[in-house]
């Protein structure tokens, strides 16, 4: 049964989705902004909140213009890409052509990449090239579909098998990842607003010194952080998983997942504002 692939769906999402994001980053933007004019302990003009509004709207304007610049001439080519393994050959589908490689027109497979981190397959054939991103859904799916059409066909030679099985994990930890960016981006976002606005409220009321700037900036960080080291444990538990020279790895555990995230999040957004309180108290 052919199987087709397409990038994942905030790529293919109408300009409106987009948008919907775009205000979400901005939203964390305002409220930084508004913590720091609020933690100014010198006396404010009354003209302050009047420029900060039209600064704030200017920023807005020209943030959703090249947003939609970025998503016209870059992201909208997403929606239309998919590939297909079929019997014979590879179909590689775009808005304006469509290219199908024989498996055996392939003649090498390549994998630039940083490990655990992101990068492509490129899949060089006669004529020419292309080129996957780990942003494509199921991408682990996709390697190891690829390795069997080639191994069927004897056709090992066209790729390293260490460093394709080095991809392949990295391909399916960022699938993982995307899935979990999906499920707990609202979390995210709450956590890292709540971070700021206790910040701001502790810094105006307790602290008397210029250093808000540094507080403020480091509350977006904190519950960064702790998604960064979520991430790090989730990997680690990963690399367990895989099955040792097969393409094929354990199933995954997503209640263990989320409940790593969650609480990584809360102990650094937490310990943040415990370390702050007894700097300013």
């Amino acid at each position: 049964m052919n199987q087709t692939f397409v990038y994942r769906k905030h790529l293919r999402a109408p300009f409106k989705s987009f948008v919907r994001i775009v205000m979400l980053i901005f939203l964390g933007i305002f409220i930084m902004t508004f913590g720091l004019i609020f933690t100014n302990h010198e006396k404010m003009n009354s003209y302050v909140p009047y420029v900060f509004g039209i600064v704030i709207l200017i920023m807005f304007f020209c943030v959703l213009l090249e947003a939609g610049f970025f998503y016209h001439f870059l992201y909208k080519q997403f929606q239309s890409i998919n590939i297909t393994l079929t019997d014979e050959a590879i179909v590689y589908n775009t808005a304006k052509k469509q290219i199908i490689i024989p498996y055996e027109d392939i003649k090498k497979l390549a994998f630039p990449s940083i490990k655990y981190t992101g990068g492509w397959i490129k899949i060089v054939y006669k004529g020419g090239n292309i080129r996957l991103t780990v942003v494509l859904e199921h991408i682990g799916d996709f390697i190891y579909e690829l390795k069997e059409k080639l191994d069927e066909r004897e056709m090992s030679q066209v790729y390293n098998e260490k460093k394709l099985f080095s991809f392949f994990k990295t391909a399916v930890f960022a699938d993982g990842s995307w899935e979990r960016v999906y499920h707990n981006y609202k979390f995210q976002l709450a956590i890292s607003y709540l971070s700021i606005i206790i910040t701001t409220i502790i810094i105006r009321f307790f602290d008397h010194s210029n250093n808000s700037n540094y507080f403020i900036y480091v509350s977006i960080l904190a519950p960064l952080l702790g998604y960064l080291f979520s991430e790090i444990i989730i990997g680690i538990k990963l690399n367990k998983q895989f099955i040792t020279g097969e393409l094929k790895l354990f199933p995954r555990y997503p209640i263990f997942e989320h409940k790593v995230f969650k609480i990584s999040i809360m102990v650094f957004s937490i310990g943040y504002i415990l370390i702050l309180l007894v700097a300013v108290i």
